[in-house]
């Protein structure tokens, strides 16, 4: 699995695991940032178009981050 960028840092380190409870669980290995993906929120990112925009929950928030490119809607209002 390649790394993606990072919701945190936005270096490319952020990479994903299935815990026991096949729960995804991104975690970048630079900065240390983990937070957990909804997958049944994936979709198509709003900026390149590509379906890697992935819905991540961390501490009460929730938002969309492309792994790929690095935008986020939320950012961007």
């Amino acid at each position: 699995m390649s790394a993606g960028l990072c919701a945190n840092c936005k270096r490319l380190g952020f990479v994903w695991s299935l815990d026991a409870d096949r729960v995804t669980q991104w975690y970048c290995s630079l900065c240390g940032f983990v937070a957990v993906e909804d997958e049944s929120k994936e979709a198509a990112c709003a900026a390149c178009g590509r379906r890697s925009a992935v819905w991540l929950v961390r501490d009460g928030r929730q938002y969309y981050w492309c792994v790929l490119c690095g935008f986020s809607p939320e950012q961007a209002a």
